[in-house]
């Protein structure tokens, strides 16, 4: 389980898009002392509590699950069967090449044009497959919520989400409440892809609590999250007060030191 840290601001933020109203978020950071992974697992945590049927998808080529565009809808094929809202099935064209054939002696065989990409007619068998999907997708977000989430990388490796799926009609479904949330580190690359969508709204998450009142909000989380696992007002405050000032240097900082102060306190 993960815990909120600060993050106030951005939860305020996201709560209507959240609610129903969906949209397109982009997430900028710096960098890993941003906490970015901590962040995306809180987006996935305070989408759960919507009050509605919902679900969340990571795109991530990183991720064996969604490595791929067929991976992609594999997991929409998943996630839409357990809520109800079953895709309707695609039937791969399908053809037999040099079977059953006896031959005795030398033999030569000669084809041509014969092109495999997903099996034959790939793209036409991809696009039905998309059109499922969106198909059961628009009927779920009738009642329910759909989060995706893509995470940053090179345009070259999102090309095929980006190219074949947004742009093969999911960009539609924003209309009907779908939130896609775009994560992108302006350190390790500043290009985005160029069918990425222009943001309803953009977040930038910070890499150390100095600015603003971040600091004194975090202290407040790790108050109440101390208080909860048994330490008194003066422990919980100082426990709160001391991993904050080890922790000054970056956001990342911050949960790592928490998660090794839990640990800490679990095992004794």
């Amino acid at each position: 389980m993960y815990y909120k840290i600060d993050w106030k601001k951005e939860r305020d933020a996201l709560t209507p898009h959240m609610n129903g109203k969906g949209g397109i978020i982009r997430v900028e950071y710096r960098g890993d002392e941003c906490a970015p992974n901590n962040f995306n697992a809180m987006l996935k945590q305070w989408h759960a509590e919507v009050g509605a049927p919902s679900f969340s998808i990571r795109i991530d080529p990183d991720y064996f699950t969604t490595r791929t565009l067929e991976d992609i809808l594999d997991e929409f094929d998943k996630k839409l069967a357990v809520a109800g809202y079953p895709t309707a099935p695609v039937d791969a064209a399908r053809t037999t090449i040099l079977s059953e054939n006896r031959v005795g002696g030398n033999a030569t065989f000669h084809m041509e044009n014969v092109f495999i990409n997903g099996g034959f007619d790939g793209a036409k068998i991809r696009s039905k497959r998309v059109s499922a999907v969106l198909a059961a997708l628009v009927d779920f977000l009738k009642k329910g919520r759909c989060m995706v989430v893509a995470q940053h990388h090179s345009p070259a490796d999102q090309n095929f989400f980006w190219r074949h799926f947004w742009q093969g009609g999911l960009d539609t479904l924003v209309a009907h409440g779908l939130l896609l949330v775009h994560f992108h580190d302006k350190n390790a690359d500043d290009r985005l892809h160029t069918d990425a969508p222009a943001p309803d709204l953009t977040l930038t998450l910070p890499r150390d609590l100095s600015s603003d009142d971040r600091d004194e909000q975090a202290y407040d989380d790790l108050y109440d999250v101390f208080k909860e696992k048994g330490l008194s007002n003066d422990g919980a405050s100082e426990a709160a007060s001391t991993l904050l000032l080890l922790s000054k240097l970056s956001v990342a900082a911050v949960h790592d030191n928490f998660a090794i102060k839990l640990m800490s306190m679990t095992s004794k």
